[in-house]
C-alpha cells in the first residue's frame, strides 16, 4: 500500500507517542493532539500474545530489533472511543536520530479486520476465525477510504460501504454477490482484474490504480482513484478497495492543461519570443517559454524551464551584436521590480536584423509581484520602414526646397512672359493692321490688274481670229502662248481676289437654289480648252432626276472650278477626269472629282489644304500660288460642308465633298452619263467613267464641315 494509506505513529525510546499522522488519528477515532504524549500500552486495548513485550523489547533493544529480534508484524486490537474494537497490524521501523528524537521508532498501523460495536475482547487469532459479518462504524469507513469502499474475494463483491450509494447511485446491500467487473468500464477491465488478482494472491501487498466506475441508470462513468489492500475476511484472503472520486480534480487538471495549451498557442500566435521568469531573489528561474524562442534564437526554451535565467542567457548571448551592453542593460531591467521598458537590440545575424526587447514586472490580481516577463519581438521590417520613411522625408524636404526654387524661377519667368505677352499683343495689333492693309492691297492690285488683262485678252483673241487682219502661222503660235499666259494670270488674280475676300471680314452667303448639273457643266466648259489641249477626257455623271442645290452659286462654282483645274493640271496627257454627283444622307449631295494624275504622297495628304502648300512630287515649273484648295475648304466650311482627299501616288486622286440639297425646288431632269469636254467622242468608254476609285485602304483626309455617314 502507498505511504499515504498508512496510519503512522512516531514514538521515542520510552514508548511515548511524539507524533501522530492524521490517518492514524482518524483510524483511532480521536485527534492527533489527544494521542501525542500517551504511552503505547495505553493505546493497545487487547494486545496479542507478547505484543507489548515485543514492542518494548524493540524499543529498548534496538540492536535486537535491527537483528530481527522483534517480529516484523505485530497483531493487536485497539478500542475506539465508541467502544468498538479494531484489529490492526503494527509495523515497526527503527529511525535512529529521526527529527532529533533519541531512539525514535516509526510504527505503521495497517487495517486488517474490523470488529463489531460492543464486541468483547478476543485475541487476534479468535477474531480472524470469526464467521460473523462485521458491522463497520462510520469512523472506520472514513479511515479506510475517502469516499467509499468494497471488499471482494475472487473478483466478487462480498461487502460494500454505505458511501458507495452516493458515489455510484447503487445501494450498498444490493451489490453483494456482484462481480467487480460489472462496475469497471470495458477499457479498464483487464488492468483492474490483474491488479486485484495479484493483491488477493499476496503477490503484491497493495496497489494504487484508477479506472472508470460504472454507475446506475444513464449516469456517465465516474473517474475514481482506487487503493487495494489485502485483508482477511471470514478467515479467507480478501481485498479491500477504497474508492475516491477524482473527476473534479481531473477536470480541474484538464482545464489547467487546456489553459496552458491555450496560453502556449496565444504566445506562439503573437510571433514574439516570451519568457516568464520567477522572482530575482529566487534566481530568476525560467517558468514558461514560447516556442518562438527557438525560431528567433535557435534555442529550445522548454529545456531551460526550472533553470536560472543566467544559464539561459549564456545560450542567447551569441545571437546579439553587442552582447556586453545588452547583458548589462537586460539584467539591470530584470532587477527593477516596479519599472517596465522596451529597447531595440541589434542582432548579429543576419545583418540588419533588429529585435525589440521588453522587460516588465508580472503581478497578480492583488498587485503582488510574482516575477518578470521578458518579450522579444522582431521589428526589423518596422525599423527598415522607419528608416525608409526618414529617407523619404529627407527626399521630400529636398524636393520641396527644389520646388520652391522652381516656383520662384517660374514666377520670374511668368513676369517675363507677361511682359512678352504685352509686347506680342502690341505686335499682334500691328500685324492685324498690316494684314488688313495687305488684304486691301491684294484686292486693289488684283482688281486693278484684272481690268487691263481682260482688255488684253480680248484684243489677243480678236487678233487670233483675224478680225484685225491676217495672222501668220508664227504670229498665231506666239499669240496662243500669250493668250494661255493671260488666262493663267487671270486665274491667279481671281484666286488672289478670293483669298483677299476670305481673309477679310466674313461676307454673308448669297443663298439661292440652282441646278448642280448646270453648274458642273459651266465649270467643265471653263476648263475644257485646256483639257482638250492635253487630250484629257472630262466626264460628268449625274443622277437621272438631277440635283437642286441651295448655296452661294458663285462660291460653289469656284469650288468645282478649283478642283477641276487641279485635276487637269496634275493629270497625265490623255488621262481622265470624272465628276460624279449623287444624293447622300441627311439632305446632302455628295460630289466626287476623280482624276488619273500623278497623285499625292501619303505623308502630304494632311497638308494639301494648308495655304501656300504645294505637293512635293510636282515636276517642272510650279503653277499657281497654292491657295486654291485652302479657298475651297473655307468656302465649304462656310456652307457647313466638308471635303476629303484620297490619293495614291502615280494612280490619281479623289476629292469628295458635300453640298446642301434644296428639298423645296424641283430637280432638273438630265440624262446621265454625258461627256462635257475634251478629247474624242465618249463612245467606247465604260459606263462608269475613266478615273479609277482609290482603294478603301488608301489614306484619306476629311476637311471641314460635319463628318458624312
Amino acid at each position: 500500500m502507498s505511504e499515504q494509506y498508512r496510519s503512522t505513529l512516531l514514538t521515542d525510546g520510552e514508548g511515548i507517542v511524539r507524533m501522530v499522522s492524521a490517518a492514524a488519528a482518524d483510524l483511532l477515532g480521536t485527534t492527533a493532539r489527544d494521542l501525542e504524549g500517551l504511552r503505547l500500552q495505553e493505546l493497545l486495548e487487547a494486545p496479542g500474545p507478547g505484543v507489548v513485550e515485543a514492542v518494548y523489547r524493540s524499543l529498548a533493544e534496538p540492536a535486537a530489533g535491527a537483528a530481527g529480534g522483534a517480529p516484523e508484524r505485530l497483531a493487536a486490537r485497539v478500542r475506539l472511543p465508541d467502544g468498538s474494537l479494531v484489529e490492526v497490524d503494527l509495523r515497526l521501523s527503527r529511525l535512529p536520530g529521526a527529527s532529533g528524537i533519541p531512539g525514535a521508532t516509526l510504527i505503521d498501523i495497517d487495517l486488517l479486520h474490523l470488529a463489531g460495536r460492543g464486541s468483547t475482547p478476543e485475541t487476534g487469532a479468535s477474531m480472524a476465525r470469526s464467521n460473523a459479518d462485521p458491522v463497520i462504524p462510520p469512523e472506520i469507513k472514513a479511515a479506510a477510504t475517502e469516499d467509499a469502499f468494497v471488499i471482494c474475494r475472487t473478483g466478487t463483491i462480498v461487502h460494500a460501504g454505505d458511501g458507495f450509494e452516493r458515489l455510484a447511485g447503487m445501494s450498498a446491500g444490493s451489490l453483494t454477490g456482484w462481480s467487480v467487473k460489472s462496475l469497471v468500464a470495458a477499457e479498464d477491465l483487464m488492468p483492474v482484474v490483474e491488479i486485484l488478482r495479484h493483491v488477493e494472491s499476496g503477490e503484491e501487498e497493495g496497489a494504487d490504480f484508477g479506472f472508470h466506475l460504472l454507475r446506475a441508470g444513464k449516469m456517465p462513468p465516474l473517474e475514481v482513484a482506487a487503493r487495494a489492500r489485502r485483508i482477511s475476511h471470514r478467515g479467507a484472503p480478501a481485498v479491500l478497495i477504497g474508492l475516491r472520486d477524482i473527476s473534479e480534480s481531473l477536470r480541474a487538471a484538464r482545464l489547467a492543461a487546456d489553459r496552458l495549451r491555450h496560453l502556449d498557442a496565444a504566445l506562439d500566435a503573437t510571433g514574439d519570443a516570451v519568457l516568464i521568469l520567477g522572482a530575482p531573489e529566487a534566481g530568476l528561474p525560467v517558468l514558461l517559454t514560447s516556442r518562438n524562442l527557438d525560431t528567433m534564437f535557435g534555442v529550445t526554451g522548454s529545456s531551460w524551464i526550472g533553470h536560472p535565467f543566467a544559464e539561459l542567457w549564456r545560450a542567447l548571448r551569441p545571437a546579439h551584436a553587442a552582447p556586453e551592453q545588452e547583458e548589462e542593460s537586460l539584467f539591470a531591467a530584470l532587477e527593477r521590480a516596479a519599472e517596465a521598458g522596451a529597447r531595440t537590440v541589434p542582432m548579429a545575424a543576419p545583418p540588419g536584423r533588429v529585435l525589440e526587447r521588453y522587460v516588465g514586472p508580472m503581478r497578480s490580481a492583488s498587485g503582488e509581484t510574482l516575477g518578470r516577463i521578458c518579450i522579444f519581438r522582431d521589428v526589423t521590417a518596422r525599423v527598415q520602414a522607419e528608416s525608409q520613411m526618414r529617407t523619404s522625408a529627407d527626399q521630400a524636404r529636398r524636393a520641396r526646397e527644389e520646388l520652391e526654387m522652381l516656383h520662384e524661377e517660374v514666377r520670374l519667368a511668368n513676369e517675363g512672359l507677361e511682359k512678352r505677352l504685352a509686347e506680342m499683343q502690341r505686335l499682334n495689333k500691328d500685324l492685324k493692321v498690316l494684314d488688313e492693309m495687305k488684304s486691301n492691297l491684294l484686292a486693289n492690285v488684283s482688281h486693278e490688274l484684272q481690268t487691263p488683262l481682260v482688255s488684253i485678252k480680248g484684243f489677243t483673241e480678236m487678233i487670233l481670229k483675224g478680225r484685225l487682219g491676217d495672222v501668220t502661222p508664227e504670229q498665231e503660235r506666239g499669240l496662243q502662248v500669250a493668250l494661255r499666259n493671260i488666262n493663267r494670270l487671270i486665274g491667279l488674280i481671281d484666286n488672289l481676289l478670293a483669298f483677299a475676300r476670305t481673309e477679310g471680314p466674313s461676307t454673308a452667303l448669297k443663298l439661292e437654289s440652282f441646278s448642280l448639273g448646270a453648274l458642273v457643266d459651266e465649270a467643265v466648259e471653263m476648263v475644257g480648252e485646256r483639257a482638250s489641249e492635253r487630250g484629257i477626257h472630262v466626264k460628268v455623271l449625274m443622277p437621272p432626276e438631277g440635283l437642286a442645290i441651295r448655296a452661294d452659286r458663285d462660291k460653289i462654282l469656284q469650288v468645282i472650278l478649283n478642283l477641276l483645274t487641279n485635276a487637269v493640271k496634275y493629270n497625265r496627257d490623255g488621262g481622265e477626269v470624272v465628276v460624279e454627283a449623287s444624293s447622300g444622307p441627311k439632305g446632302a449631295a455628295r460630289v466626287e472629282v476623280r482624276d488619273t494624275g500623278i497623285g499625292i504622297p501619303r505623308d502630304e495628304l494632311d497638308r494639301i489644304f494648308d495655304r501656300y502648300y504645294q505637293a512635293g512630287n510636282v515636276t517642272g515649273p510650279r503653277e499657281g500660288t497654292g491657295i486654291g484648295l485652302a479657298i475651297t475648304k473655307d468656302i465649304l466650311r462656310q456652307h457647313g460642308c466638308m471635303i476629303r482627299a484620297d490619293s495614291e501616288e502615280a494612280k490619281g486622286s479623289v476629292f469628295s465633298f458635300t453640298l446642301p440639297i434644296d428639298r423645296k425646288s424641283r430637280p432638273d431632269h438630265r440624262s446621265s452619263p454625258r461627256l462635257s469636254a475634251g478629247g474624242p467622242s465618249s463612245a467606247g468608254l465604260p459606263k462608269e467613267g475613266g478615273a479609277p476609285r482609290i482603294p478603301a485602304t488608301e489614306k484619306s483626309r476629311v476637311v471641314g464641315g460635319p463628318e458624312e455617314s
